[in-house]
């Protein structure tokens, strides 16, 4: 059985991004539509649009191409986070920026239709009263809204301005300057994310706050015109115990009701995850959306002509339908069946804009729509499909198609691309082992197209190959070029080759092979296949390689020093050979080397093993008409060794094969299928080809990568390097490289141990880990021993259990797991005499008072007092006992029990007769002795009572006057007292 496994960790801190000329290299945050014109105004965090430098700012025209007419010359220098636009034309921005332009422009700033500053706006740069919100990075704008007469709302983050305080909520005129009619009183308690203004002038805010000018409101708060407070609108919003519900958007419908999204789960009460619809008074519209809502924040919510409401963010589901970052809903709050947006986006969308057609742009951070590629925004159609006429950056996606580890740990990588990190790298560069761009390499333009390979020689210089025709501009570099250790260009290497080289390998003796496409090189003929000499001349000694009809893209230097190429061609030095065949060192054919009409589709890639026997892979189904897809090993004389057998194998095709020093093989590509197992990409197979379970990076439903994988590194550590054009791996976004733990992480699975007791028997201990490892167990406290995976008891008390995995080759130690029970002491026993009680235990009593703890009462005996039901617990540390039975004392029995309180004889001086009289004396014979002043007794009397109480009458006429004492002897106790006799 397959465990249930833990995947491989994407390494959370390796995130080189690495991005082509004309792809948009950074999310979206906000957005706002020019309906005349169709152009959609753009802010986020990316430096280039559509092949041009636009930092943080940009707008498209109505095709999705960068509108080059709409200028932010070097933009802002923070954040964007929203935008207006003004019936002139002219657009406000707001977010933490300071300067726009090089000119100082603190957190809002309005510009002119071509982008440039409008520097009419006064935002506190000149007179007193002009808007200033502070310079610390904890003041910002998030909203800006525009009245009918031209006044600006806004919201952010912010409590200063220069000469008001105005805390997170602020009005101002149309040039800029507060407004001084506006006054919220002590404003809002915190953030304000998103504003909306009613045709009556009143205005709604959504955000973090829980109180308006000291007045509590939850997250969503109405003002009336002048700022001040609407007492009338409390929709009464809970807060989350950790906090963090906000509202991101407010929409007001043309019926007065108000749609509001953002992250929460309730609205007074009533369940209402991520959206809801509000009645215009603020109470819950309950007729709105009753199924389970969205399972993830609602960051924007579009409101079309037709009443339709289109919603955004970060949720996978709406009503338990799935609906991937977009979704719409019908004007009653349920799943508009119509918009089909298929996979939808694979990452969250924060902004929609409705164009007049009724296409709606939608953007944020993504790059798939339907599983279509794209850069963070895309146009869909009012079904949601994707509008593909609408396209940023219609030239090349960018790709990484070579890693090679140095020995020092930094990475080469070569690919088509044209930043990596954010700094300028085209094609080529290194990285450093943490993954921050080695800046000392590749310093100058770089080549000017892909780069397909990449080889290292022993001396350290840095061979790459591909498609380019120059490099930093200079011609005399073609398809091959050479950079240095240090990372300087090596201008001596300047081989001349007439077409695209897709492999290198260097020999031992430093001769390097390259394949490709090519018919000369160094103005000779040679037909995509070539040796050059390390200084790169021509190695004329390679001379029998006259021809190979088709592309080579793979090559081995093997043990022996011949060489296998793999490739497209069918025919080797005029022989038949198909995508696969082996030459001698001198480039003759190798006709020994396999018989038959070998594989039946391209060779991407060759590997030999340290056995001399070689993988190949690439797009085949058949080795000499067995099935064997993709992936086969030969024996070292071409023969199909058919000890290695991946089953069904791949479902498509494997471009990249490495080989870890213990045998597995790393394989990538396009399949998303090996053995009929879901492996999206990537995967490990064993020594003998089948699928290796213990590899499988994923999260969730998040198998692996979301396009393909095109080369594969090792580091010394065992940790995965990835490259290809891929941008989410296991659920985790990740540009064109990645990196995977060395081992896959493992839990342990210990069930709960319940209660036992000092008479329990031994009973076995459960503990299993994800990985199918076994694990460790111990008792690491407390009275008991394990023998195997059997606890036994040994006493009373907590016993404290530990389950360990310490990991092997393949995973990460697992995290311990502690199970604590207790073990209860004996129920203890009572046994009564007279008011005294007794414990069976001897130690750890506890005694009970009509059920309530006895203060200090914790000795194996206790005497009561006090009329009721007793009973004792013993416990030992938590542990303790199941409570005794109960022990009844009435109040009869304590009267019993009781000592004589009081005895009264008179009167005193007596002569004749002495009256006794005693409380609580008990029944049966009672004995009454005088004694004189000499302790001699002079008389003595005996009495039976059949009462409790004394009352009797003695005659003492006949003895002797003076000083005596009287002692009465009784059932309950003796008791004297003295009195005279006259």
């Amino acid at each position: 059985m397959v465990p249930n496994l833990q995947a491989q960790n994407v390494d959370p801190n390796y995130k080189p991004s690495v991005y082509s000329k004309y792809e948009m290299d950074g999310q979206i945050l906000a957005s706002a539509l020019q309906p005349a014109d169709r152009k959609l105004i753009i802010s986020g965090d990316f430096t280039v649009v559509d092949g041009s430098s636009r930092k943080s700012l940009a707008r498209l025209n109505a095709d999705g191409s960068l509108d080059l007419s709409f200028n932010p010359g070097t933009s802002v220098n923070d954040n964007i986070y929203a935008i207006a636009l003004q019936p002139d034309g002219k657009v406000l921005i707001g977010g933490m920026f300071t300067e726009y332009n090089g000119k100082l422009q603190n957190k809002i700033a309005r510009l002119n239709k071509n982008g440039s500053l409008d520097t009419t706006f006064n935002t506190g740069q000149a007179a007193s009263n002009n808007f200033s919100i502070g310079t610390g990075p904890d003041n910002y704008i998030n909203a800006i809204e525009l009245q009918a007469d031209g006044k600006i709302i806004v919201g952010g983050y912010f409590t200063t301005t220069t000469g008001f305080y105005l805390s997170k909520i602020a009005r101002l005129n149309p040039d800029g300057t507060i407004d001084t009619s506006f006054n919220p009183g002590y404003g809002v308690n915190n953030t304000v994310n998103t504003v909306a203004v009613q045709p009556d002038g009143r205005i709604i805010i959504g955000g973090s706050f829980t109180a308006v000018n000291k007045i509590s409101r939850v997250r969503i708060a109405r003002l009336n015109t002048d700022g001040s407070l609407d007492a009338s609108f409390d929709v009464g919003m809970e807060v989350s115990s950790d906090a963090t519900t906000k509202l991101d958007k407010v929409v007001l419908q043309p019926d007065g009701k108000v749609l509001i999204a953002g992250d929460f789960v309730s609205v007074k009460g009533h369940p209402q995850r991520y959206f809801a619809r509000l009645n215009a008074d603020g109470s819950l519209d309950a007729e709105f959306n009753q199924g389970s809502g969205a399972d993830g924040v609602v960051n924007y919510l579009l409101q079309q002509p037709d009443g339709k409401i289109v919603l955004a963010g970060e949720f996978t589901t709406v009503n338990n339908i799935s609906s991937q970052h977009i979704a719409r809903l019908n004007s009653d709050g349920t799943i508009d069946a119509s918009f089909t947006p298929g996979t939808g986006a694979d990452g969250k969308i924060v902004t929609l804009a409705l164009f007049p057609d009724g296409n709606i742009a939608a953007a944020g951070s993504f790059t798939s729509y339907s599983d279509v590629e794209c850069q963070n925004i895309v146009q869909v159609t009012s079904t949601g499909k994707l509008n593909t006429q609408y396209n940023i950056g219609k030239g090349n996606r960018s790709k990484v198609k070579a890693l090679l580890v140095q020995p020092d740990g930094k990475v080469l990588i070569g690919g088509n691309f044209a930043t990596v990190t954010g700094f300028s790298r085209n094609f080529v560069a290194r990285l450093n082992a943490g993954g921050t761009l080695d800046r000392s390499f590749n310093t100058g333009i770089g080549p000017n197209d892909f780069v397909n390979a990449l080889a290292l020689q022993t001396d350290g210089k840095v061979l790459v190959a591909g498609n380019f025709i120059a490099v930093n501009d200079d011609s005399s570099y073609s398809y091959i070029a050479r950079y240095n250790a240090d990372g300087s260009f090596d201008k001596t290497f300047s081989p001349k080759v007439d077409a695209v080289i897709e492999a290198v390998a260097v020999q031992p003796d430093g001769k390097i092979l390259i394949g490709g496409n090519f018919s000369k090189v160094n103005d000779q003929a040679r037909s995509r296949i070539a040796r050059l000499n390390a200084d790169g001349s021509l190695d004329e000694t390679f001379k029998y390689a006259t021809g190979v009809n088709n592309a080579i893209t793979a090559l081995l230097v093997d043990s022996e020093g011949r060489i296998v190429i793999g490739g497209t061609f069918t025919r080797v030095n005029n022989i038949g050979r198909k995508y696969l065949a082996r030459l001698f060192s001198d480039g003759r054919l190798d006709i020994d080397f396999y018989s038959g009409v070998g594989p039946d589709g391209a060779v991407k890639v060759l590997v030999q093993q340290p056995d001399g026997k070689i993988l190949f892979a690439g797009l085949f189904s058949n080795f000499n008409g067995e099935s064997k897809k993709s992936i086969a090993r030969l024996n070292t004389d071409g023969s199909l060794d058919a000890s290695f057998n991946t089953g069904s194998g791949p479902n498509n095709a494997i471009y990249t094969v490495f080989l870890r020093s213990d045998g597995r093989i790393m394989v990538g590509g396009t399949f998303t299928e090996i053995a009929g197992m879901v492996r999206n990409r990537v995967a490990r197979l064993k020594a003998n080809g089948s699928l290796d379970p213990t590899f499988d990076p994923r999260v969730k439903g998040n198998v692996g990568t979301n396009r393909e994988v095109n080369t594969l590194a090792l580091l010394p550590d065992n940790r995965l390097l990835l490259g290809g054009y891929f941008t989410m791996i296991a659920g985790k976004g990740r540009t064109r490289i990645a990196m995977l733990s060395a081992k896959a992480s493992q839990t342990i699975n210990m069930p709960v141990i319940e209660s036992k007791t000092e008479q329990s028997g031994p009973f076995p201990i459960t503990a299993t880990a994800s990985s199918g490892l076994e694990v460790k167990l111990e008792v690491i406290s407390g009275p008991a021993t394990l023998e195997g995976t059997t606890l036994v008891i040994t006493g009373p008390g907590e016993v404290k259990v530990k389950a360990t995995q310490p990991g092997n080759e393949d995973y990460e130690a697992a995290p311990a797991v502690e199970r604590t029970f207790c073990v209860s002491p004996t129920k203890p026993q009572i046994t009564v005499n007279g008011n005294v009680l007794t414990s069976s235990s001897d130690t750890n009593n506890q005694w009970y008072y009509n059920g309530e703890a006895i203060a200090k009462a914790t000795g194996k005996t206790y005497t009561v007092t006090k009329a009721g039901e007793y009973t004792v617990v013993v416990a030992v540390g938590s542990c303790a006992s199941a409570t005794s039975d109960s022990q009844g004392i009435s109040e009869e029995t304590l009267e019993e029990l009781k000592p004589i309180t009081a005895l009264t004889a008179y009167p005193n001086p007596a002569t004749t007769d002495l009256k006794i009289k005693g409380s609580n004396i008990g029944t049966g014979q009672i004995t009454i002795t005088f004694y004189d002043a000499a302790g001699r007794k002079v008389g003595q009397e005996q009495v039976v009572s059949s009462v409790k109480d004394l009352d009797i009458t003695v005659s003492v006429a006949r003895l002797p006057r003076g000083y005596m004492i009287l002692q009465v002897v009784t059932p309950n106790g003796v008791i004297r007292t003295p009195f005279i006799l006259k």
